[in-house]
């Protein structure tokens, strides 16, 4: 069953950003515009086969970084964070009437604060999760590491989003201020950190020329 979570407005620290500390009045403005909803879906891991992990009988990813981050796993949460389109449209608005300084504050402030409430949430969802016993691992986004930008429309399928998100030929989210990702429980407490590949686990066969993965002692 899908779970929906609308009008979460945790409040952010804005003292802690430099570029949007001296602008909090306009910022104030700005946060009517956001419209944000979290969506989600809890499943069962059924399946491991090499590098492919299989939730449902028709959602499965291939990805050696989520084999390892979720090797301790039983279960998985999908989710969906947007602030919705208002706050796209007032940024493009700003933008195109040549209202730049408002136009990019709102840009910088609604990218900021799209991770804020993601990391809000999970602390949320963690607190209900270790009462029962499961401990986090970290989220995982479509396009880091081998999980690829195309497993975004398997989100949003998954989550039947495709009425209120839609995924571009590039394999981006609209609206923009929207993220996809997984995260993994288990009843072992985790730690918080991606997995490095060395040169013999990785996935692309040591092609380094052609690899654009970070977390790589190669790199």
């Amino acid at each position: 069953m899908v779970k929906s979570l609308k009008n979460l407005m945790p409040e952010m620290d804005l003292n802690a950003y430099p570029e949007l500390r001296e602008h909090k009045e306009e910022i104030e403005s700005i946060k009517k515009k956001l419209q944000t909803v979290i969506y989600w879906k809890d499943l069962q891991i059924l399946s491991r086969e090499g590098d492919r992990i299989s939730f449902t009988s028709d959602f499965s990813v291939e990805s050696y970084f989520l084999q390892e981050v979720f090797k301790d796993s039983t279960k998985v949460t999908v989710a969906c964070v947007s602030l919705g389109s208002s706050i796209t449209r007032y940024i493009q608005e700003k933008m195109a009437g040549g209202g730049y300084y408002l136009g990019a504050l709102a840009d910088s402030f609604a990218s900021h604060y799209v991770e804020y409430l993601t990391e809000r949430w999970v602390e949320l969802r963690q607190k209900e999760e270790l009462s029962r016993g499961f401990y986090p691992t970290v989220r995982f986004s479509p396009g880091y590491g081998d999980f690829e930008l195309e497993n975004q429309q398997q989100i949003i399928n998954l989550l039947g989003l495709e009425a209120e998100i839609t995924v571009t030929d590039s394999f981006l989210l609209e609206p923009e201020k929207t993220i996809t990702f997984i995260m993994g429980w288990s009843h072992k407490p985790q730690t918080k950190a991606y997995p490095v590949v060395t040169r013999n686990s990785c996935p692309g066969k040591g092609n380094c020329q052609y690899c654009t993965t970070l977390a790589c002692e190669s790199k």
